[in-house]
């Protein structure tokens, strides 16, 4: 497994399961894009969804803490960008969450309007059921969702909202607005992560999780394909 510059989150009294709060969270955690094996094959953020999902899956909350109706049980929200370069540790982390994984995944990459293949790719490489977002679509435990060409995807209390908003950081899905709204919604139950990719996108909303008492990952820059998005998300936070 990688090393993680930080320590893993604390276990509550459930058995398998995991609560983000009381993580030191000052700065982004530092994620390694590899274990250093020559093969590079038991690679990367293995661990870093045994640090999302503990050895099953997160802890859930009551929705009342959080603004939701109360027949509504909130898991974690995870919400993942990345750019170039950022396909082969996406599919790792995809790869690592267990069939019995309660989170609630959410993927920006930046397609713009191209068509994309990404939710064929990553059912080929985990557990989970992925799908393109649909506009007031509920968010579901276990579930990994991805934007679609040339809409932002945000988030509402238990439902995803697609639209055609400008375009941040010249493109459009980007990862700032779903960091954004995952972060006041959800607040800390938001874990952000940020992988290999062009320019800035997501450092803002990285930032913004933080501020709500969510979680921020990222992946080593001198070990991401395009070091810019990482490095940023660093860097904002000083």
């Amino acid at each position: 497994f990688p090393t993680l510059r930080t320590v893993a989150p604390k276990l509550t009294d459930a058995p398998n399961r995991v609560s983000l709060r009381g993580l030191p969270i000052h700065k982004p955690v530092i994620v390694n894009a590899a274990t250093g094996s020559g093969d590079g094959k038991h690679l990367l953020l293995a661990s870093l969804a045994k640090l999302l999902v503990g050895a099953d899956c997160p802890r859930s909350r009551d929705a009342s803490e959080v603004g939701v109706a109360k027949s509504v049980t909130i898991n974690a929200i995870v919400v993942i960008a990345a750019s170039a370069g950022g396909l082969a540790p996406l599919r790792r982390i995809i790869n690592a969450l267990p069939p019995s994984c309660g989170a609630s995944v959410f993927v920006v990459v930046h397609i713009g309007s191209h068509r994309s293949l990404l939710p064929s790719l990553l059912r080929t490489s985990g557990n989970l059921p992925v799908a393109f977002a649909e506009d007031g679509a509920p968010v579901e435990p276990g579930h990994i969702y991805v934007a679609p060409s040339d809409y932002h995807m945000v988030l509402e209390a238990n439902r995803v909202r697609l639209n055609r908003d400008a375009k941040v950081h010249y493109t459009r899905p980007a990862a700032d607005p779903l960091f954004a709204s995952a972060a006041e919604v959800y607040g800390e139950r938001v874990v952000g992560v940020v992988l290999s990719g062009g320019d800035g996108d997501g450092a803002a909303g990285l930032r913004r999780i933080k501020k709500r008492g969510g979680m921020a990952l990222v992946q080593r820059p001198d070990e991401a394909a395009e070091p810019s998005m990482p490095r940023t998300a660093i860097e904002i936070d000083h």
